[in-house]
């Protein structure tokens, strides 16, 4: 895989499903996720639950290439204010 594409805030409402259509479409792309989890851990730490549950990045994965085929889709926790997206970025 020589091309990536970076998906910022990938996992939500609308980041996940265009990740998963991009990696789709562009099975020789490398596709990453990069969120920081806010939504996720706001959730949390009012002692709540997602009226729908969401399964972690890693199962959601998972399950995209069972369905698909394909392995070009990643996760990184990242929050984009941090020096650490210039290390995804140069990668």
């Amino acid at each position: 895989m020589n091309n990536t594409i970076l998906v910022l805030g990938g996992d939500g409402y609308y980041g996940w499903p265009l990740a998963m259509k991009i990696a789709a479409k562009h099975p020789k792309t490398r596709v990453v996720i990069a969120d920081n989890e806010w939504r996720r851990n706001i959730v949390k730490s009012f002692g709540f639950q997602t009226l729908i549950p969401i399964a972690k990045p890693a199962e959601r994965i998972q399950a995209f290439s069972s369905i698909h085929g394909q392995d070009n889709l990643y996760y990184v926790r990242l929050d984009v204010n941090t020096e650490r997206i210039e290390e995804i970025i140069a990668h």
